[in-house]
Parts: structure tokens; sequence; C-alpha cells
């Protein structure tokens, strides 16, 4: 089976020496794994389907009317394109379609929204609804409402979700992952989403009722609990873009990992923070997963308010009865299921288990 990139940005094209001047994340996982089970192409005209991804592009976006030539077979849409805190945190956000070239309904709650985002959402729209659309078979969403009825959109819509290479870590019995695992609670967090920075400032200033043995660095960490030997903590590290963490290494060290919405629901951490540890995640019912997390079960979810800002000071007493209370003995099983979810995200099992099949189902 042979598949093809629709590159439709111009001035990225012109740019890039490969021709590929696609998102990195999604070249590393989606473009990169289809590569190790199908064939890819440059020639759209021969791949049995072709992806037109939908992401954020930077500055500068020129829609490549090249294409509005090709004779596609299939076209896979796969929109991983995030609003930020200004249209996410909406009480109407979860009442809106974000489906383009399709039903597009954002105005309702952004009024400027198409005037704002002209040069690249508006173009992206008119092209896959006047020009592309009779070639458009599925269109993979991630930020997909579990509210909201798809059925009538006019194409197959499904959810498509954050997956990585599985990162090592160690899989514990029942008395070791007590033991060993020191870190009660591993929150790692860029400036992405207020919530974050507002559930960091929480569990600082109530440090009393959490207990003083709490870190703000990796040398803190180091210091006063490694080297020191001291019994349980609590991390919080706080990084901006610009700054890189080896998270996987603390994750092992970790019983709960904190996974908060950023400038989307749906963020990297949403599986990452089910390697090896137990997934403490701000709702995920909002939104529609493949392999669902479910409270309790494989994880443990945080209530929100109606507007999607989390609900701090319930949340916060969730998180003390899984570590410091009543449920701590519920973590070990949630633990292992947290990990086996989170499995059924590796980039590979993703593809070759779901997205390929689905597409395969309707090819024209």
């Amino acid at each position: 089976m042979k598949f093809s990139i629709i590159v439709h940005n111009k001035v990225k094209k012109n740019l890039h020496p490969d021709g590929l001047p696609v998102d990195g994340y999604l070249k590393d996982t989606w473009i990169n794994g289809l590569k190790r089970i199908c064939t890819y192409t440059e020639n759209h005209e021969e791949a049995d389907f072709s992806l037109f991804f939908i992401y954020y592009p930077g500055v500068d976006y020129e829609y490549d009317d090249t294409l509005d030539k090709v004779k596609f077979n299939n076209i896979i849409v796969v929109d991983y394109i995030e609003f930020g805190d200004g249209i996410t945190f909406k009480k109407d956000y979860k009442n809106c379609y974000s489906i383009y070239g399709f039903k597009h309904d954002l105005e309702k709650i952004q009024p400027n929204y198409w005037e704002v985002n002209k040069s690249f959402c508006a173009k992206v729209h008119e092209k896959l609804q006047s020009v592309l659309k009779p070639y458009i078979r599925l269109y993979y969403k991630r930020e997909m409402i579990s509210d909201l009825d798809y059925s009538k959109i006019g194409v197959d819509v499904l959810p498509c979700d954050y997956i990585n290479y599985i990162s090592d870590f160690k899989v514990y019995n029942r008395d070791d992952f007590y033991s060993e695992k020191t870190v009660d609670l591993l929150y790692i967090w860029g400036r992405s989403g207020i919530d974050r920075v507002k559930m960091h400032a929480r569990i600082m200033y109530e440090m009393d009722k959490w207990g003083h043995s709490m870190f703000f660095s990796e040398k803190q960490f180091q210091h006063y609990h490694l080297d020191n030997n001291s019994s349980r903590t609590i991390l919080l590290f706080g990084f901006e873009g610009f700054e890189r963490v080896d998270w996987i290494y603390y994750q092992n060290l970790s019983q709960c990992v904190l996974d908060m919405f950023g400038s989307g629901m749906k963020c990297f951490r949403n599986v990452e923070s089910s390697f090896g540890a137990v997934s403490i995640k701000q709702d995920p019912t909002v939104l529609v997963h493949k392999y669902p997390w479910v409270d309790g079960v494989n994880c443990v979810s945080l209530p929100i308010k109606e507007d999607n800002h989390i609900d701090i000071d319930n949340s916060l007493e969730k998180i003390w009865d899984y570590i410091r209370g009543d449920k701590r003995d519920d973590l070990y099983n949630i633990y292992l299921n947290s990990i086996e979810t989170g499995r059924k995200y590796d980039t590979m099992v993703y593809l070759t288990n779901y997205v390929l099949p689905e597409i395969k189902c309707r090819l024209a």
C-alpha cells in the first residue's frame, strides 16, 4: 500500500530541502511510522491514500494552489490543531464543531476567529470545502468533543491522539511500587495553559498540608532527596519551551504523574504520563480518546468547572486521597492498568492496530 503527504503550505515547501516541511512530531510518529508498514511516494495520483495534516504552521502560510489540479485517490485529514486558552476555556467550547471543510463554528464563541486566522485556518477550510472534499474519506480529529454528534458531518470523524514510541521503564511489583518509587507526585509542565500554573502555585501554597519534602529543581531533588535519602517527596518542575528535562528518569521514580490541559486538551503528557506511573488527568472525558481513560480504573480523573478550568479545590482533595489518604492502596492496580492502556498508544501499535485498518476500510 502506498501513501503520500500533501504539503499544502507553499511558503515552507519552497524553503525546505526535502519538500516535507511537516511538524517534527508528526514526522517522527505518523510519517516515519507509516513508512515502516507502507510505501511512501511523492506521486499523489499513484498513492492509495494521501495525508493532509492540519497543525499550526507558524507565522507564514500560503496555500499551494497547484494541489487543486491533482486527482487524488483518497485523502485522509489528520487534524492536530489546538486553539489555546482563549477558546478552550469558554463555556460553549464543548458545543462547537471544528471540522475543516465540513462544519466549523468556533466563530460563535470567538467572533473574530476567521479574521484573525484568515491566512491559515480560513484558507484551509475553504480549500477542503470547495476543492478537495470529493477525495476526503476520513477525518482524524485531536480535539474531538465527546458531547457532539459527528454522524451528520459529511465525513467519518475519528479521534487522533498524541502517540509516542514507548520509553524504557520498569514495571514494579506491589511491594516495590510503594517502597522504591519514592516520588508520590511528579508534575512537569510548560506554560501553555494557565491551569498548569495555578495548580503548581496551589500545591506550593499548601506545603504544610502535603509535607515539606517538596522540590522545585533537579538540583534540589538530587541533593536533598537522593543524596540524603529522604523518604517521600513531591516534584514540581515548571519549564519553558527552550528547556529540556529527562522526564522519564524522574517518572521511573514516581508513583503518580500529573497531566493537565495545555493549548489543547490533548497533549504529549496524555500518554507519556502512563509510562510506568499512575496518570492523574484533568478530566479526559471531555474529548474522545481511541482507548478511553477511565477514572479509578486506568487513571485518576480530576474534576473541571463548567468553563473547562480545573476545579482546583476538589482536584487537590482527590489527589490527597490517592497519595496520602484512604485510596492509596488502590494506586497499584490503577498503575498496572495505566501502563496497559499507555502501551496501546505506542506509535507502531497505534498505527498498525487502529489508524491503518480504519483507513483501509474507507478507500474508494
